[in-house]
């Protein structure tokens, strides 16, 4: 019985590793589409709102929070005109 908990445990360990490598992996993904200017608004926003469900902050917090600013203001201009 040990044993077979034992190997279960070690499973959901490296599941547990996995997982946590993925979250950073796409962390760093979100973040390198939030910064890239090339891309537009939407996709970098869309990024962005991925990136703080996964509680990414900091520096590209603030840069998406510029974005949504843009956003706000663009579609601000766009009703006033």
């Amino acid at each position: 019985f040990i044993k077979v908990f034992k190997a279960i445990k070690a499973v959901a360990d490296k599941i547990h590793e996995f997982q946590e490598a993925i979250e950073e992996n796409t962390k760093y993904t979100l973040k390198l589409v939030i910064m890239n200017e090339d891309l537009s608004l939407e996709e970098r926003i869309h990024a962005g709102d991925r990136y703080i469900e996964l509680h990414g902050n900091g520096y590209v917090h603030s840069i998406y929070d510029q974005l949504k600013k843009e956003v706000e203001q663009h579609e601000h201009d766009s009703r006033v005109n």
